[in-house]
């Protein structure tokens, strides 16, 4: 994912759109893996600040992520706002300021930051639907397909030791 900013590396306040599209196969996320199901669509604007390069933009796609209660795949729809700084290498002395990525010639690359925004933007605990019901504890039976005949008692776990204690009277 390259953008051609030779145009407006010529004057501060010069900006351009881009609209791209690329295919990522998968992403490592944690023990886990990020498979994709289409590609990424970027709409992204550039600006030259006069000492960077402000990318700004929205990109996003459709990834397939498995559900924390059923376990069950299902596909997400993923958007993240984008907005990066990029310096010309050859003009930073020393270490660039944090957050800043550095670029060599006409193009920066993308990827990199693109990447890393989707990661930051899959949901910490993914739900294949807000009211899942996720799997029976004693069974292992998707409780969103079926009832299971398990029996059991709905007990707060925190309140166990209190009925344990009546048990014994």
């Amino acid at each position: 994912m390259k953008i051609d900013i030779q145009e407006i590396k010529k004057r501060t306040g010069a900006s351009q759109k881009y609209q791209l599209r690329e295919m990522i196969a998968s992403l490592t996320l944690g023990e886990d893996r990020l498979d994709f199901t289409q590609p990424v669509e970027a709409q992204l604007t550039a600006i030259n600040t006069g000492e960077t390069i402000l990318v700004r933009g929205e990109i996003r796609t459709e990834v397939r992520l498995r559900c924390a209660r059923c376990l069950e795949t299902y596909r997400y729809s993923l958007t993240a706002d984008f907005e990066e700084e990029f310096q010309d290498r050859t003009v930073v002395h020393g270490e660039p300021e944090e957050g800043i990525h550095l670029y060599e010639g006409n193009y920066i690359d993308l990827k990199e930051q693109v990447e890393e925004n989707l990661l930051l933007a899959v949901p910490m605990k993914a739900l294949c639907r807000h009211n899942c019901k996720g799997l029976c504890s004693l069974c292992g039976q998707n409780l969103n397909e079926a009832q299971c005949n398990c029996e059991r008692e709905d007990i707060d776990p925190r309140l166990a030791v209190l009925k344990d204690l009546l048990d014994n009277k």
